[in-house]
């Protein structure tokens, strides 16, 4: 009987060692690029390519090199059912979907997931009207999106949909626009490679059309802005391991996550280079815009945006947070623990919440910050950190702290190590006067938790600064005192 279990084991081994590469890697993206299960060549194909199994295809142009810059293929790659997890590769092809076509350039459908490997020559893709570039809109599947180093692809949302990630979802089944398959989120999409980001170390550009994103959420609804039916999909499960990624929203939505009235939150960056820019009263990098207030407890608050590494370059537009809360949107739980991060507001904080709203529950540890929102040039009364225009007046502010809100605004290092500051705040000066400072320096010792809570900065010739500022540079650095320590013993 032994023998028998022996033997069906090591069946069971030697079935597994033969399985092909494209069926163990199921579970991931690969490492390097293999060899192709299917070859297909888009010059002259007149039909869409549908994929319905998991295996390795190598999709590519064969174009003359002369023709190559004006010719695009017009139709598109399609990924169906929730069986299906191809690796796709994808080398030097344009495709530009007809306005009217009401097609992605890539789509996966039914559930489906994907992982899209561009390598080689530069690819462009262009979406229909209310379609994605590259369009996945359903909670289900996972999407990865990886480029090899040296390698460009450039993706363009048509109208109302996102760059990379959900479409325009039409609730009127008598529109012509209707599918029934698309909800406008853009969830569950990873760019770049944990394991290997050297080689997929590429550039990928995505640009949201009118209310998409340019990473995350198209839009649903029927009328425009001033009916105020227009609704935003979820932007959010977004994850960034390497390489260079540009995302920019189309107006009245975020860089990387929510479109116009939909949230973006669950936003992870561990590496890479990331540039992220909103559109009109969009986030660079969370919420799209709303015309209410929302609140902060609720779903459409900007949450769970937590950068660990990498180079983060966000900008906000009109009324916006470079990381956080897009017009009328507060901001929650966003956490920096490592990386340089550049982030602007305009109107709203550089970190935290849109104009009119809070930021809370902000945490930064051991990354090099450069933030700004901008005051000197639009007289905006947002802090670095926090709270967006309008929710106080800083004179009164700083005058009587009380008035405020504890919005758990923290600074420090979990490593050891001292925090610089220098920043530009205002703040009440020796003599009780409200006053602008600027070229402030500050080295602070975190607490046990490697915590200092910033808003209750103070000094004798500048009071209660750590409720105002406007400006901040925070680097960390090591502990003299503990390098004598350590040297002396």
């Amino acid at each position: 009987m032994k023998k028998r279990i022996l033997s069906i084991l090591l069946l069971c081994c030697m079935v597994l060692i033969m399985l092909p590469t494209t069926v163990l890697a199921a579970d991931g993206p690969m490492d390097t690029i293999p060899k192709y299960d299917v070859s297909i060549d888009v010059y002259n194909r007149t039909s869409d390519i549908s994929i319905k199994d998991s295996r390795s295809y190598y999709i590519y142009s064969s174009v003359p090199d002369k023709l190559r810059d004006t010719w695009a293929w017009d139709k598109k790659i399609f990924i169906k059912g929730d069986k299906a997890a191809p690796h796709v590769f994808i080398d030097g092809v344009n495709i530009k979907m007809s306005p009217s076509s009401k097609g992605p350039a890539i789509e996966l459908n039914k559930k489906a997931s994907a992982y899209l490997y561009f390598i080689g020559k530069d690819s462009t893709l262009q979406g229909a009207d209310g379609r994605a570039a590259i369009q996945k809109n359903r909670s289900e599947g996972q999407l990865y999106v990886l480029a090899r180093t040296g390698t460009t692809v450039t993706c363009k949302g048509g109208y109302r949909a996102a760059g990379i990630g959900g479409s325009w979802a039409i609730r009127n089944i008598g529109d012509s626009m209707f599918n029934m398959d698309m909800y406008g989120h853009g969830v569950n999409m990873h760019f770049g490679s944990q394991s290997n980001p050297d080689y997929w170390g590429g550039t990928i550009n995505a640009t949201g059309g009118e209310y998409g994103a340019g990473i995350g959420a198209g839009s649903w609804g029927h009328s425009g802005h001033s009916g105020n039916t227009i609704h935003g999909g979820a932007g959010e499960r977004l994850y960034f391991y390497s390489g260079t990624v540009n995302a920019s929203g189309g107006r009245l939505a975020a860089g990387i996550g929510g479109g116009f009235r939909g949230r973006g939150s669950h936003i992870y960056i561990y590496g890479g280079n990331i540039d992220a820019q909103g559109g009109d009263t969009g986030a660079g990098i969370g919420g799209g815009s709303w015309t209410t207030k929302q609140d902060m407890d609720g779903i459409n608050a900007a949450s769970d945006i937590v950068i660990s590494g990498g180079r983060v370059s966000a900008r906000g537009q009109y009324n916006c947070a470079g990381i956080g809360g897009g017009q009328y949107v507060p901001a929650r739980n966003i956490t920096i623990t490592g990386g340089h991060v550049s982030a602007t507001g305009h109107y709203g904080a550089a970190i935290g919440g849109g104009r009119w709203c809070h930021g809370m529950d902000i945490t930064l540890t051991d990354a090099t910050l450069n933030l700004s929102t901008n005051y000197r040039s639009n007289g905006s009364d947002a802090a670095a950190v926090g709270y967006g225009d309008i929710v106080y007046k800083p004179e009164q502010l700083v005058a009587d702290p009380s008035i405020a809100t504890n919005d758990r605004i923290k600074v420090g290092s979990y490593k050891g190590k001292l925090v610089q500051l220098k920043l530009e705040a205002r703040a009440l000066s020796r003599d009780d006067e409200y006053s602008y400072f600027w070229n402030l320096y500050e080295t602070l010792i975190p607490d046990e938790n490697g915590l200092i809570d910033m808003q209750l900065l103070t000094l004798p010739y500048v009071q209660n600064y750590g409720w105002a500022i406007n400006v901040l540079e925070m680097t960390v650095i090591d502990d003299p005192a503990m390098e004598i320590t350590i040297s002396a013993g």
